[in-house]
């Protein structure tokens, strides 16, 4: 192929299917255009209608070139149309094309089959991709499989929010730019023969498949005029997960340039994506990390395999949860510099505070600075991994400004950004980080509570960054420690919780046996209990009026704001510090406090009520609420509804056998609701119904709460065998279990199912001073709205 040959690629499509995020990432190393839209010529019956992007090819001396990606949506192929094409003549001549379908929609696939029929018969390769794999799949992968099979097409499972996903996205476009190659590059012996789909698996020898990197891909591709053999009869998986091919492009020349040159070439690469797999061979020969890497799942103890070219066998998979704090900052540059595991990056930060301190994170990057200031094989290499270790500092100080208010980190910081400002062409990072250095003194450490303890004062020194050794970033990191953390205080206590073998309290007789007064929790006002009674009678009557929907919304919208005021690193104060927790100033204790109020209110409201058909009644109107919860996807407030009602009534009760026979539908709904969050099998029924959920929900706090202290009480902080062996595999656990909940909270966020306006009048009922607890108490506590 000469080296200025153009290989244009088709992804086609269904609307919404996927096939722009396919293109985004899977394109990422061509550093692509921006999309323009084109309008081919048309025969003024139908007009076809597809976007362009332009990039570039690099993928070793004898595969270069220019690569146009052509986005086309199948609406514009009019395919009901038998006549019609299933590529129009007056479009742009295509070499390849990936057909995509949306795995959750089965009208998505139905097209997929005429489609890769009609690419073979013009005899271009072709890929099917199913996108969205991570959800409720209405399309059989398997089926899907065999029927593309037939036709010789391979089938590439892949989504954007999982990394292995987007890696074949990356890889597929590798491989079809290799048959495009390889296709050219073949010699047809008998022009009458069948065409064989070059992407197809059956070509591909099968240690080599482009899913398996256990050898090079190019040893895999055939020297220019050679076919390449086909003798294998065993088809290339296209189910498995494995890391990206590596793309090895020319390291730089090691003369001398200046400043603003070179620069200009760090951003460039910078910008492109291009030549990671070059920088991360580069530094890995350079640091002391074992390739083998750390192992950072309990349940997923496979190797790293950083940096290598061979994977290791999955018998030499089973590494130690243990590490050391060495390894673990070895790690960390790692990561920044490769730009290779941004999952290790984010749970160190969110978690290191348990074994590490900030100084000693600090120190280990001037370390790491001083150590490519004098790198002069690949300058190259030392500036892109400078700015990356910047970009993490920028990224620290955004999320986490509070760490630098411990003492002994004012001096190490100040000391990193001398050195930054000192480098022209780290210039523009320092000067974003002056401004911070002024507030220092104001900053006060959130974290003190669950962090390790710095027990000595540091001597600090802008000063330190020139004297820096290996001894003092030891030395910055106190000796470990196992904090002592009571159980009992780290508990949730949330009255409303619901298990498995739930024993409902017996309702109370039906008459107004309430307490003669009672002191509200301001202690400023007494009522009566007949007061008590009638106003939750008025509150009975008014809720009788409103749109259940509007109810439901109303304690969503409430519970959005508590929610998405939660921060990643409040989960771990409130389940690794000891004592009670406040709600005015825990964030998650003030979640659970008005979860706890809504199953009180419930509770409180079918109680006020003598008659057995009367709180019959009330509990189908909250069943009504529920059901509106729960196509909110409002897992909390539906928990709190069913916990409330379950305090209420029993097994037996009167007014739930009257429900019963009222209301069979609703009554269903609820026991279904009732089985949904109970605890059997780890909240399996839940977490299912959660995984399966499309866009912004609440998730149930108490269960991921509850996760959360699992897994703090059931694994120590250090090797008891070795106390300098941190288990990170625990923190690393911790870190997705956050990771989960930040994700409901983006999708909260960002989701226009959750713009709901207010209702005064609802909220005046929601947080009302009135309320039963299941103890037959008054409660009235401060209530946000």
């Amino acid at each position: 192929m000469p080296s200025k040959s153009l290989i244009t690629v088709a992804v086609v499509g269904c609307s919404g299917c996927g096939k722009s995020s396919i293109i985004k990432k899977g394109c990422k190393a061509y550093a692509m255009s921006e999309p323009t839209t084109g309008i081919p010529p048309t025969d003024g019956k139908n007009q076809f209608r597809y976007t362009s992007r332009l990039g570039k090819i690099n993928q070793g001396p004898n595969v270069t070139g220019s690569l146009r990606v052509l986005e086309a949506d199948l609406s514009d192929f009019h395919l009901d149309d038998v006549s019609s094409r299933v590529w129009p003549d007056s479009a742009p001549r295509v070499d390849g094309v990936i057909v995509c379908y949306d795995s959750s929609s089965l009208s998505s696939f139905t097209h997929v089959e005429r489609l890769v029929c009609g690419y073979n018969d013009l005899e271009l390769p072709t890929v099917v991709m199913a996108c969205k794999s991570d959800v409720t799949k209405e399309v059989d992968p398997h089926t899907a499989a065999t029927m593309l099979r037939d036709h010789k097409v391979g089938l590439v499972e892949v989504s954007m929010y999982d990394d292995s996903g987007k890696d074949k996205m990356r890889r597929c476009f590798d491989w079809m730019i290799r048959a495009i190659y390889r296709d050219r590059s073949s010699v047809r012996v008998d022009s009458n023969s069948v065409y064989r789909n070059p992407a197809s698996p059956d070509v591909l020898n099968t240690p080599n498949h482009p899913w398996d990197l256990s050898r090079p891909l190019l040893n895999s591709l055939p020297t220019d005029g050679i076919p390449m053999s086909t003798s294998s009869k065993s088809r290339a998986s296209y189910f498995t997960n494995s890391p990206p091919i590596p793309h090895t492009p020319p390291r730089s020349p090691t003369r001398a340039r200046s400043h603003n040159d070179l620069l200009s070439l760090v951003r460039e690469r910078e910008e492109r994506g291009a030549g990671n797999q070059a920088f991360i061979n580069d530094y890995n020969s350079r640091s002391s990390l074992p390739v083998t890497g750390i192992n950072g799942d309990l349940t997923n103890r496979g190797a790293d395999n950083l940096g290598s070219q061979s994977a290791p066998k999955r018998q030499d998979q089973r590494l130690s949860p243990w590490a050391r704090l060495d390894d673990l900052f070895e790690k960390l540059l790692f990561s920044v510099v490769s730009d290779d595991d941004a999952t290790f990056v984010s749970n160190f930060m969110l978690t290191y505070r348990r074994f590490a301190t900030p100084r000693s994170v600090l120190l280990t990057m001037q370390k790491k600075m001083r150590q490519l200031d004098q790198e002069t094989a690949d300058p190259m290499f030392a500036c892109l991994a400078q700015m990356n270790i910047c970009r993490l500092l920028a990224d620290w100080i955004r999320d986490y400004p509070y760490d630098f208010a411990v003492r002994g980190t004012a001096g190490a910081l100040s000391a990193l950004v001398k050195s930054i400002i000192a480098k022209t062409y780290l210039i523009h990072y320092g000067l974003e980080f002056l401004p911070f250095l002024e507030t220092l003194p104001n900053l006060e450490d959130k974290d003190a509570t669950w962090a390790l303890k710095v027990d000595t004062l540091v001597e600090e020194s802008d000063d330190s960054y020139s004297m820096l050794d290996e001894e003092e970033v030891r030395s910055a990191s106190p000796a470990p420690e196992s904090p002592v953390v009571s159980s009992a205080s780290a508990r949730p206590a949330s009255p409303t919780q619901v298990s498995g073998t739930r024993e409902r309290k017996h309702s109370l007789p039906l008459s107004r046996s309430t307490p003669k007064s009672a002191t509200p929790h301001n202690g400023e006002l007494e009522y009566s209990h007949k007061h008590i009674i009638r106003e939750l009678q008025r509150i009975s009557v008014e809720l009788s009026s409103l749109n259940p929907m509007d109810v439901a919304q109303e304690i969503t919208r409430i519970q959005k704001g508590l929610f998405l005021n939660i921060q990643p690193r409040h989960w771990l104060k409130h389940t690794l510090s000891s004592g009670p927790k406040d709600p005015e100033t825990d964030t998650i204790a003030r979640f659970n406090r008005f979860s706890n109020h809504i199953g009180d209110w419930v509770a409180s409201l079918i109680l006020c009520h003598d008659r057995p058909k009367t709180r019959a009644k009330q509990i189908e109107r909250f069943v009504d609420i529920g059901v509106s919860l729960r196509v909110l996807n409002n897992y909390s407030g539906l928990r709190a509804l069913v916990a409330g009602i379950n305090a209420a009534t029993y097994s037996g009760d009167l007014p739930m056998e009257i429900f019963k026979q009222r209301a069979l539908e609703a009554y269903k709904s609820y026991q279904s609701w009732d089985l949904l969050f109970q605890a059997i099998r780890s909240h399996r029924a839940y977490r299912m119904a959660l995984r399966n959920t499309k866009g912004a929900c609440i998730p149930a706090l108490e269960v991921h709460l509850l996760d959360l202290i699992r897994a703090h009480e059931g694994n120590p902080d250090y090797s008891s065998a070795h106390p300098s062996k941190i288990h990170w595999a625990k923190f690393n656990m911790i870190g997705r279990f956050i990771a989960g909940t930040v994700q409901a909270q983006e999708q909260c966020r960002q989701s226009p199912e959750y713009t709901f306006e207010e209702h005064p009048a609802i909220n005046h009922l929601l947080v009302t001073a009135y309320i039963m607890d299941v103890e037959v108490s008054l409660f009235n506590g401060p209530m946000l709205s």
